[in-house]
């Protein structure tokens, strides 16, 4: 099989999130493999931590991916730098709100859902018109499977991640690049989940390790795979989305009640 980017001579590429979690993975799994990484984070002391443990292959940049300017300043580094080109992009950066619902959360919920849609999709969007001079095999975006089928208490990162799959959609529509990955994972052991209040043991059990999921979105990058849905969770919220889109929801949220899980106590609070 002709795997993509095997005989890639340019070997620099670029990923946002690369700090920690399915980020930090997936830049490891490209190193491996011979390429330089330009890793974007905007905590300094995790991203210096990575460059310590991934060396020098590893190219640290600090800034939020959120704001403009941070791709304005990339893009002036990777001039100075002289990188021209980048086979590839991947957007990886992400946060997960606190679990709360609408009701609960009120005027936070509002800047919670704020955050996430600056992070989670416009980042996205700022880092593909920022790297469209650049990028000359594909750009791979990192979603999630709230875009399939949502949770309660996840509203804003689920909007966030929707908004980020249709834009990636319509991306792979225009052609934008040679090509465009969709990548939707389920539930997995990352740093993600830090906002949440409490802990499941239930969830932690459901949730797939970080380098796990990395492999399983590295192969399909390689593969160049369009659309990907990873993890028994994220395709049984597919199938239910598919089978019973008005209800699916409602079915989901009524298995949390049900549960009780610490994680989602804020949610159902009465």
């Amino acid at each position: 099989m002709n795997y993509f980017l095997r005989n890639e001579q340019n070997t620099i590429c670029l990923l946002t999130g690369a700090s920690s979690g399915i980020g930090k993975e997936l830049a490891r799994l490209l190193i491996a493999q011979g390429f330089t990484v330009v890793g974007v984070a905007r905590n300094e002391e995790k991203l210096t931590a990575t460059k310590e443990e991934l060396g020098s292959a590893f190219i640290p940049f600090i800034g939020d991916v959120s704001k403009k300017e941070t791709w304005a300043n990339l893009t002036r580094f990777l001039t100075e730098q002289q990188i021209t080109t980048l086979p590839l992009f991947v957007s990886c950066a992400g946060i997960l709100p606190p679990f709360a619902s609408v009701k609960t959360a009120k005027g936070e919920g509002v800047m919670q859902t704020e955050n996430a849609i600056n992070t989670n999709f416009l980042a996205a969007v700022y880092g593909t018109e920022a790297m469209l001079p650049f990028v000359t095999k594909g750009a791979v975006y990192i979603s999630s499977s709230a875009s399939l089928c949502t949770l309660p208490g996840v509203s804003g990162y689920a909007a966030s991640k929707s908004a980020l799959s249709a834009y990636v959609t319509t991306l792979q529509a225009e052609k934008t690049f040679p090509y465009v990955g969709l990548m939707l994972p389920g539930f997995t052991k990352t740093e993600v989940f830090r906002a949440q209040t409490g802990t499941d043991k239930r969830i932690d059990r459901i949730c797939m390790p970080a380098p796990k999921m990395a492999k399983k979105i590295f192969k399909a990058i390689m593969k160049r795979r369009k659309r990907k849905i990873l993890g028994w969770d994220a395709k049984l919220m597919a199938a239910l989305s598919k089978l019973f889109p008005k209800s699916a929801p409602r079915l989901v949220g009524w298995f949390l009640k049900k549960a009780k899980s610490p994680l989602f106590q804020e949610v159902f609070t009465e």
